[in-house]
């Protein structure tokens, strides 16, 4: 793991669009689809409308570089809305843990100039790649979360703002032999666990500086094994949240969401609402398998990269 202090780095505007599963009164300020083709012909032309809608709200006559990735193959959902655009690209992959992972990178190349840092997923187009098309049929199991359907970015410069990116700690791929597809909290918690300790041990800080540590889409039971991990090293956990159990509190039948917009969809649609958190350490988590691997009885390994943000009063 690497972990390094960021100076001059600060977030600025963001916008996000959300499907309709996720218009259940808990995001803010938001625009959501009204299924899930959102007036296109297929999902996959629905994700990319979608984060060219997210571009057009954002992108100014300062922008110079966009830092993107989502879940479906090649990165088509960001790559094909930049078409056109004569913008520099970086696209990025880390499964759900993208968006932390594009804050990292965009770090290094923050300057007067905007970039954007964007991510995207769409919950038929991942069921299709990771599991089976909803056509075939298969049912779900109790542990098993739901992608989010949306698209959100962020703008980050050196221009000053309320929001600071502080410092970061990049994850190690982390393999606790898992092999359930289905169980995404169990796959991801210890990459979650190792990267919060390993990040509390290099800026010698307490759990407790922290107001507020959002992980990404454990889930309700991913939430659970990492807050059962912390325990046994004696960390207190009452300021632990995720993402993925606030976005669905409502649907008894799903064990909470997944997917990289899952985490800064509640970050910026309903945490940074809230004025009582000020120091906030953003742990987004990833699954690094294929439908292949799975088939072929391989193990899943995770990652996870923690960034830590300041809100200015």
């Amino acid at each position: 793991m690497l972990s390094k202090k960021v100076n001059n780095v600060y977030l600025h505007q963001n916008y996000g669009i959300a499907g309709k599963n996720e218009n259940n009164h808990v995001l803010k300020d938001i625009n959501f689809l009204k299924d899930f083709y959102g007036g296109e012909d297929s999902v996959e032309t629905c994700e990319i409308k979608m984060n060219e809608i997210v571009l057009e709200n954002l992108i100014n006559d300062h922008t110079n570089l966009v830092i993107g990735g989502n879940l479906d193959n090649q990165l088509t959902g960001v790559s094909y809305a930049l078409k056109n655009r004569n913008l520099a690209y970086l696209g990025i992959y880390n499964a759900c843990a993208t968006f932390t992972e594009g804050l990292i990178i965009g770090s290094k190349f923050c300057s007067k100039k905007d970039l954007i840092v964007l991510t995207s997923s769409h919950n038929l187009i991942s069921e299709r790649q990771f599991k089976y098309p909803i056509e075939y049929g298969s049912p779900n199991k109790d542990y098993a979360t739901f992608t989010t359907t949306g698209s959100i970015g962020v703008i980050l410069s050196n221009r000053p703002s309320n929001i600071r990116l502080e410092c970061y700690t990049i994850g190690d791929v982390i393999d606790y032999e898992v092999y359930d597809a289905s169980n995404m909290g169990a796959v991801m918690a210890p990459g979650a666990y190792h990267t919060i300790i390993k990040h509390l041990k290099d800026f010698k800080r307490d759990i407790t500086y922290y107001d507020l540590i959002l992980t990404g889409d454990l889930g309700k039971y991913g939430l659970m094994i990492l807050k059962e991990l912390l325990k046994k090293d004696n960390i207190t956990t009452s300021n632990i949240i995720d993402a993925g159990s606030l976005l669905y509190p409502l649907d008894d039948d799903k064990a909470g969401g997944s997917g990289p917009v899952c985490l800064p969809l509640i970050l910026f649609k309903k945490v940074l609402f809230n004025k009582k958190y000020q120091r906030i350490l953003l742990v987004g988590t990833g699954a690094l398998h294929s439908k292949v691997l799975v088939d072929q009885h391989l193990p899943i390994p995770t990652i996870a990269h923690a960034v830590a943000i300041e809100v200015i009063e």
